[in-house]
């Protein structure tokens, strides 16, 4: 009897649990004092934020709260945890693919319609 008989889950999908954590965030504060390359791309980030949840303020007064709630957590929040937990389960698996997870989880031929898919979601939320 091996040692991880008592885990919940396997040693290795342990960086997928713990990113659920906390003290990871705590993290992103030594990269805005020393990842002087990536404050461009977290800046974007924050904005992008930012602007969503001003979209999301704006939606609430035309649809109410509820809606907006239960759309929320009936299909947003499980949708992006999927896809977050599989890029990173890929990214255990082929650390190689780096570059553009989202996109190397489909196959090959669902290239070209996963980029339009992201691009119509893009103009749609902007």
């Amino acid at each position: 009897m091996t040692s991880d008989h008592y885990f919940i889950a396997k040693p290795s999908a342990w960086p997928l649990i713990t990113a659920l954590g906390l003290f990871l965030l705590l993290g992103g504060f030594g990269l805005l004092l020393h990842g002087e390359t990536m404050i461009p791309s977290l800046l974007g980030a924050v904005v992008l934020a930012v602007t969503g949840s001003e979209t999301l303020y704006a939606d609430m007064g035309h649809f109410g709260s509820r809606p907006i709630r239960l759309a929320w957590f009936g299909c947003v929040l499980p949708s992006l945890l999927i896809n977050y937990f599989g890029q990173g389960a890929l990214l255990l698996h082929q650390p190689n693919e780096v570059t553009e997870p989202f996109f190397h989880l489909a196959p090959a031929w669902a290239l070209y319609p996963l980029i339009v898919l992201a691009t119509v979601a893009t103009v749609m939320s902007s």
